[in-house]
């Protein structure tokens, strides 16, 4: 049976070593004159000391505190050391404490032993007092820095949840500009999506009911923010409040220009700007049997262009797949974005167009042309209407959508958006 080895009872003159003074350290030992010893050498060193003779006595002192080093014999009364080291280090409570095993048994296999389980370091009885300092205080700095890295983690941790909550909290008022749904309205069926490359999306579609001279007609925006993120969805925030503040006041062009000039003076610029595109959509007077037909005006600019579905093309087999393409125009809105340049007479245009019953209006940000597929490459204009004329014009408007945006889901074949992305279908009703 193994014993324990007492230590010398001289002590030599202090280290000269440094030590991380004021720690809290258990001594386990089953012999009294080794924890006297050991107490000594500890204290002088400047630390808080607590000696037990048997591992019961040890779980009820780490019951009652938390110690910054723990010094364990290996032979102890009732239990194995190297047993007892393992039980240490699989208690939460005390898995983080360094602890350095303290033996009479000279044995290489049992130092590597203690050392695999998890031991910080293993000393040899009899202890040498300096090698003692060094050993402790290095263990004790390495907790130190350990408990510093985790609470600098931990204030990492706090301020990323504080900003991820924000953002959150930034994403559902920036989702909360968007229409809840689209209206139901009387001269057009309506479906739109949007997807967001970040946490906070920086396009932007809304609807707004306007008077004119002609009657009443349904406004619909259509734009996207410099960038994204938390200070795109700022400059939609901006544009919806302007919107809401000016609708119903200028005219389309004029409230575009309103609009730019209030942007502008906000200061942001180069740093924050909106392409924005207005689409207003009032109904023509019709002889009675006669097919319904819609005004279109539009203005703004920076945007892709309004891309028209003609009806009147019917090519589609028994199983309703299109076996021709359909007849696609389009018309480009030409304008500089909104709060990016600070000229009084930057002005608008004012473009007009016709729709008849059953036509179908797209409306994309920039986000689907340029969609990446694996090869890095884009999916540009070219190969976006070449694909929008197998679209069938006679599908329901949730129907074209899905199909509309399956071009781009087709195209980047799995990788991930690099910009916001929304679409905005409009079918003329019958």
């Amino acid at each position: 049976m193994q014993t324990s080895t007492e230590l010398p009872i001289s002590i030599p003159i202090a280290s000269p070593i440094a030590t991380r003074t004021g720690s809290s350290v258990l001594i386990i030992d089953d012999s009294k004159l080794n924890r006297h010893v050991l107490s000594d050498l500890l204290r002088e060193s400047g630390h808080r000391v607590t000696a037990v003779g048997d591992p019961e006595s040890a779980l009820a002192a780490l019951g009652r505190h938390s110690f910054d080093l723990i010094l364990l014999d290996l032979v102890l009364p009732g239990v194995q050391g190297s047993d007892f080291l393992e039980r240490l280090l699989a208690d939460e409570a005390t898995r983080d404490t360094p602890i350095v095993v303290v033996s009479g048994v000279d044995r290489l296999d049992a130092a590597a032993r203690c050392i695999e389980l998890g031991a910080a370091d293993f000393l040899l009885k009899p202890i040498e007092p300096v090698l003692l300092r060094a050993r402790t205080n290095a263990c004790l700095e390495q907790r130190h820095l350990r408990l510093k890295e985790r609470e600098y983690l931990a204030r990492i941790q706090a301020e990323n949840d504080r900003k991820a909550a924000e953002i959150e909290h930034a994403r559902q008022i920036q989702m909360s500009m968007l229409p809840a749904s689209p209206p139901d309205n009387p001269l057009l069926e309506i479906a739109a999506r949007q997807f967001c490359a970040s946490e906070v999306g920086g396009d932007y579609y809304d609807f707004f009911q306007r008077q004119t001279p002609e009657g009443e007609s349904l406004l619909c925006a259509i734009g996207d923010a410099t960038g994204h993120g938390v200070g795109a969805g700022g400059m939609v925030a901006m544009t919806k409040a302007l919107l809401l503040a000016l609708n119903g006041g200028p005219d389309l062009p004029p409230l575009c220009e309103e609009m730019n000039r209030i942007m502008v003076r906000s200061g942001l610029r180069e740093e924050s700007n909106m392409a924005l595109m207005l689409l207003e959509f009032c109904e023509m007077q019709a002889s009675p049997g006669e097919a319904r037909r819609l005004n279109v005006r539009a203005t703004g600019g920076s945007m892709p262009p309004i891309y028209i579905l003609k009806s009147n093309v019917d090519a589609s087999d028994e199983n309703g797949m299109r076996t021709a393409p359909a007849r696609l125009e389009q018309i480009q809105i030409c304008g500089v974005p909104l709060g990016l340049i600070d000229f009084d007479d930057i002005t608008y245009d004012d473009i007009r167009f016709e729709v008849g019953a059953g036509d179908v209006i797209v409306l994309l940000s920039d986000g689907l042309p340029e969609m990446m597929n694996p090869a890095d490459e884009m999916l540009d204009y070219d190969r976006l209407e070449e694909r929008l004329t197998w679209i069938d014009p006679t599908a329901s408007v949730e129907k074209i959508l899905g199909d509309v945006l399956r071009i781009g889901d087709d195209w980047a074949e799995g990788e991930a958006l690099k910009d916001d992305m929304t679409a905005v279908i409009l079918k003329v009703r019958a």
